[in-house]
């Protein structure tokens, strides 16, 4: 995954500047008229002269965010008998993000993007710990809520598609991830709910990256709507050290990899 963040991001962030459509993603391909030599212009009524390459636009999007890679629970590292992994795919469901985000042109068809994203993933119940006969460790992740800052560069490419106008972009941030606890930890025969909370890792600002694809249409002169999806990786946070002896070393939160889904919308002066 990384091979693949890496060769996705490198072609957003280099570009090529022969490809064809410009930042505000109308088409500047043109045919002269066999009578009058003129130009006559294609899709939405736009006076080139007039047209301004340091073009600001806003936009947002909404959408989820699918945990794919990362350790929650590293029970390999317990000191005690039975404690067993638990990945970011078992320890949570996909989450929620919504995002603000502002855009300059630079060139014909290229960007600088910033946003500001909301995450919101919902922990669940999942098995750490697999005694004998199997009698069941188990416990539920608080929440993984964050708040994202990030940069990137988009690249729009030449194709036509029926004014589709597909993208590839590459960002790069700091993501403010809260505290995270592991509650109700208990034996699967007890009650819900009757088992202990511990802090488990600690909330802070880490590192983060992401790769994407996406297509906009235009539905009027300054509105474009749209689908992305791409994949993003964060860096790790430190443990909290819970205060059982069998826990310590388990809070070791090294990566997360996600796959962000979003419907955007884009709105340019």
């Amino acid at each position: 995954m990384r091979i693949l963040l890496s060769g996705v991001a490198t072609i957003a962030l280099s570009g090529c500047s022969w490809l064809g459509y410009t930042t505000d993603g109308y088409s500047k391909s043109s045919k002269v008229s066999p009578v009058s030599g003129s130009h006559s212009y294609h899709g939405y009524t736009q006076n080139t002269e007039a047209h301004t390459e340091n073009r600001w636009t806003v936009s947002g999007a909404l959408g989820s965010e699918i945990p794919t890679a990362g350790t929650a629970f590293h029970g390999a590292k317990s000191s005690g008998t039975g404690f067993i992994n638990a990945d970011m795919t078992d320890a949570y469901n996909s989450g929620v993000r919504a995002e603000l985000g502002v855009t300059r042109s630079l060139a014909k068809n290229r960007m600088i993007t910033g946003h500001v994203t909301y995450g919101k993933a919902e922990g669940r119940q999942f098995t750490f710990r697999n005694f004998e006969n199997n009698n069941l460790g188990i416990a539920t992740m608080s929440d993984h809520e964050e708040l994202s800052l990030e940069l990137g560069m988009r690249q729009y490419m030449n194709q036509d598609m029926n004014r589709m106008k597909p993208y590839v972009e590459g960002r790069v941030g700091a993501t403010k991830i809260n505290d995270i606890s592991l509650n109700d930890v208990r034996l699967v025969s007890a009650e819900a709910g009757t088992g202990d909370d511990y802090n488990f890792f600690k909330g802070g600002w880490v590192g983060s990256v992401a790769a994407l694809v996406g297509i906009e249409k235009p539905i009027s002169n300054k509105v474009m709507v749209g689908v992305e999806a791409g994949v993003r990786y964060n860096t790790s946070l430190d443990g909290a050290d819970p205060t059982p002896t069998t826990l310590i070393g388990t809070d070791n939160y090294e990566e997360r990899w996600t796959v962000p889904v979003s419907l955007r919308g884009r709105y340019r002066f």
